[in-house]
């Protein structure tokens, strides 16, 4: 099996550069950029990711295993469930305590909502895909809200990474914004959060592919939030990676 060693060497992640990609590049309003959870596999990316409180996405149970071995805080990850074991996304949220989950089947929303322990209470975002009818998106909303110790703050999507992904930041954007504007009339609830994951990148490019993107994303959101009247978003922009194409350095 091919193996591709990452480019994230010292010389092209230290601090400074890191540093200056994040804050000057990725211009969005609002926003925070996430990392894929295989970058921490570079123990020069996982060392400034702790010391700068990065937020890091897992997808996968291998990933998981990466996060959690580079020291990074639970706070700060993200698990997409539909990646995960059942048995890792009951520990993420009852031992570990992840900053979110993010949740796409009323099953997935079950089996979380009986793992929480007294008083633990778990942050979720609601999977998009593009195709789901807003009533589909409405219907595991609801399902979350049943929950009392889930906490649902947003929509997350996939952007460009499969067929079935949105082909765009605007066609997503525009989409998800519609959906919250729903969602906000028939449960009387205001989510907060857009979560967008771009393209799969495999080289340590991802930072300045995303941030290309920031001007689009920008207008998007303007555009969306004037047309419905809906008050504008925190925005996570994530990229992913694929963990198969890794080596760690």
């Amino acid at each position: 099996m091919v193996r591709y060693r990452r480019r994230c060497k010292a010389q092209g992640h230290n601090e400074k550069r890191q540093n200056a990609s994040t804050r000057e590049k990725v211009s969005v309003t609002n926003s925070a950029l996430v990392y894929p959870g295989v970058c921490v596999r570079n123990h020069d990316v996982a060392r400034w990711v702790r010391k700068n409180d990065v937020g890091v996405q897992v997808r996968a149970s291998a990933e998981l295993g990466a996060v959690i071995s580079a020291g990074v805080h639970p706070a700060r990850v993200i698990v997409h469930a539909s990646g995960v074991s059942a048995a890792d996304m009951v520990f993420c949220s009852a031992s570990l305590g992840v900053g979110c989950i993010v949740v796409d089947t009323f099953e997935t929303v079950d089996v979380l909502a009986r793992a929480l322990r007294a008083r633990r209470h778990q942050t979720v975002l609601v999977d998009v895909v593009d195709g789901d009818s807003d009533d589909d998106t409405i219907a595991v909303v609801r399902a979350v809200l049943a929950q009392p110790r889930l906490n649902i703050v947003g929509l997350h999507t996939d952007i460009g990474t499969t067929p079935a992904d949105f082909v765009s930041y605007p066609a997503a954007i525009g989409d998800l914004i519609c959906r919250m504007s729903r969602i906000r009339q028939s449960e009387k609830w205001l989510l907060t959060r857009l979560a967008l994951t771009g393209v799969v990148y495999t080289d340590d490019e991802y930072v300045a592919e995303v941030s290309r993107h920031s001007p689009a994303i920008e207008q998007s959101l303007d555009d969306a939030c004037l047309t419905l009247g809906f008050p504008r978003p925190s925005v996570i922009v994530a990229a992913s990676m694929p963990s198969t194409d890794m080596h760690a350095a």
